[in-house]
């Protein structure tokens, strides 16, 4: 495989839930379609175009390696598999994961919806979104319970939040940034919002103020759950 999956095994790894109970969210699925899939419950990220050395689907545990800085950039992924055993050998590098063959994952694709259907999309601008992700920890509620913001795409772009004992929100004006679509306006976890940034998404399609965000490019999916008033 390319290298590309070793960073696609980091960043799914990263979505996995630390533990889980019902189902087996604390591992990643991979999927003999050469599908990686992730979800914490409230995030999801699904990866595709990678190939496997088996045909049925198989997770293993969630583990940090692959963002380790030892690990050599830009080398060839080899993958194998034994009956109990996941192994993938990033240059001197062998990792190897126990199969969970007794969870259960969900059946996350469910939730993505067709981009197509989206009532509106945001484009965030490349200067824009260096802004954001320096910034919005700034605002205030960083530290508050599912650190709410505010995304109001109503002809400007702005990120918002307002602290409990202060009588107006602080506004950041993403002032390259454009709305195709209706206007919308969403309460999000801020955190999910950088995360979307971070992995390099710069498309945001909203089908409606209480359903999950979604973002998409050539391979990757990257879906969350929005945060209702209350909240």
């Amino acid at each position: 495989n390319p290298p590309e999956l070793a960073r696609a095994l980091h960043d799914t790894m990263q979505t996995a839930a630390p533990e889980s109970t019902r189902y087996a969210l604390q591992c990643i699925q991979l999927r003999g379609s050469g599908k990686i899939v992730a979800t914490d419950g409230s995030q999801m990220l699904l990866e595709t175009g990678f190939e496997f050395p088996w045909d049925d689907d198989l997770m293993i545990p969630r583990r940090v390696v692959f963002g380790s800085s030892e690990l050599v950039t830009g080398s060839d992924v080899q993958v194998g598999k034994s009956d109990d055993w996941v192994c993938f050998r990033i240059g001197c590098w062998s990792f190897f994961f126990a199969i969970n063959k007794e969870g259960r994952f969900p059946d996350v694709e469910s939730c993505v919806r067709d981009v197509t259907s989206a009532a509106a999309s945001i484009q965030i601008d490349s200067q824009d979104a260096a802004f954001l992700v320096k910034s919005i920890k700034q605002l205030p509620g960083n530290d508050a319970l599912y650190s709410p913001v505010t995304v109001d795409a109503n002809g400007s772009v702005f990120i918002r939040s307002k602290a409990d004992d202060a009588p107006n929100p602080i506004e950041l004006l993403l002032s390259n940034s454009t709305r195709t679509g209706q206007p919308e306006r969403i309460n999000t976890n801020r955190q999910y919002l950088r995360r979307a940034i971070d992995l390099g998404f710069r498309e945001i399609h909203v089908f409606a103020p209480d359903q999950p965000l979604l973002c998409v490019d050539d391979r990757r999916k990257y879906l969350w759950a929005v945060l209702t008033p209350s909240e």
